[in-house]
């Protein structure tokens, strides 16, 4: 039953400040953080018990939705006043923050990102992407069509996707590898910006704004070699700044507007000069 207990650390004081049993199993991401007055915890079981919050420093459920089973995966919206669920064959929902009543549903929405320095989203599908804002105005724009999107993320006034598609996909572009990979980036009205390559047979398994030095930090992997993610910085112009350090790790997550990158191996590292900060006993998910 490890995969049920969840800890919440603070940066600032470099410890873990609670841990508490949640109705969480194995598989998907199914943990996201939220709150604005105060820090809430969601989790989602895939069986029998839905979604539910708790209170990030007393473990105190606060809501719990037992009618939304087989829940794939949560993610934060609206600056962490609401939290998005995403199933395989229904709607997404999103949920208020502190009751977790259902506030809207998207049809057809397998994925989304919300920005940090607006009320920006980006929504996948099985067939493209849409830019668009939440809550307010209804401004949805197709960026994005016939590809799978790896990662994706926002800077103050730009996204930028990781795609990757097959060559015997339609509009496969003809390549050394059956696997073809691109980091595209738009302005927020989805007009192009620029294009940026990986090495050769690698991919972004994650990719950041980071607002500190105001570039894009990207972990590139190699699946032909395998072997630990390497750090990779990208000027605001698509242009290549440099490579490394390599980073051990299966998944990453970036926090404080870009500023740390948080492993799954317990690394907290300062995205600006790369170096480790603090290490932490880590848990089975990286939120």
């Amino acid at each position: 039953e490890f995969e049920r207990w969840v800890s919440v650390y603070s940066l600032a004081d470099r410890r873990r400040i609670s841990r508490f049993e949640t109705i969480m199993d194995f598989g998907g991401q199914r943990l996201a953080l939220i709150g604005r007055d105060r820090t809430i915890v969601v989790t989602a079981a895939y069986t029998r018990y839905g979604v539910a919050a708790y209170d990030a420093l007393t473990g105190e459920r606060i809501w719990h939705r037992k009618d939304l089973k087989r829940a794939h995966w949560l993610a934060p919206l609206a600056e962490g006043s609401a939290v998005a669920v995403g199933f395989d064959n229904k709607p997404l929902h999103v949920l208020d923050g502190q009751t977790g009543e259902t506030v809207d549903r998207w049809r057809g929405v397998r994925k989304v990102v919300s920005s940090a320095f607006s009320s920006e989203v980006i929504c996948t599908t099985n067939s493209c992407v849409n830019l668009g804002i939440f809550p307010g105005e209804n401004r949805w724009v197709e960026v994005l069509a016939d590809r799978a999107v790896l990662t994706a993320a926002f800077g103050p006034t730009a996204v930028a996707l990781q795609h990757v598609w097959f060559t015997n996909s339609p509009g496969a572009v003809p390549g050394d590898d059956e696997r073809h990979t691109r980091l595209l980036s738009f302005d927020l009205e989805g007009n192009p910006l620029w294009e940026w390559k990986p090495a050769p047979y690698c991919q972004l398994n994650e990719i950041g704004w980071c607002d500190e030095t105001q570039h894009w930090v990207g972990l590139e992997w190699s699946w032909q070699q395998s072997g630990p993610l390497r750090i990779v910085r990208i000027d605001p112009s698509g242009g290549l700044i440099e490579r490394g350090p390599e980073v051990v790790a299966r998944d990453v997550a970036f926090l404080g507007r870009g500023k740390y990158l948080v492993t799954n191996m317990g690394s907290v590292i300062h995205v600006p000069d790369g170096q480790t900060l603090w290490t932490f006993e880590p848990e089975q998910q990286v939120s």
